[in-house]
């Protein structure tokens, strides 16, 4: 997580690429406890936000890729897809 002091700590979630969006906010729901909707989850690959009913394939999202989650007006979360 960065925040906005500088600070900053990476997680990783483990998930299947068939899984939709809604269903990566809920695991870093569970690991971390940022409600669903307040997640803005972005794809640096293709430079934008991640649709909750998309599969994550269907971004081309891969094993050990980094995607960014957003939330609250200053905190950021990167994360690692295993």
């Amino acid at each position: 997580m960065k925040a906005l002091d500088g600070s900053q700590r990476f997680f990783k979630v483990s998930i299947s690429m068939t899984k939709s969006v809604a269903d990566l906010k809920a695991a870093i729901h569970a690991h971390e406890g940022i409600p669903p909707e307040d997640q803005r989850l972005w794809n640096h690959r293709h430079e934008r936000l991640l649709e909750n009913g998309r599969p994550l394939y269907s971004y081309f999202i891969k094993s050990h890729m980094q995607i960014t989650c957003r939330y609250g007006p200053d905190l950021l979360a990167s994360f690692n897809i295993g």
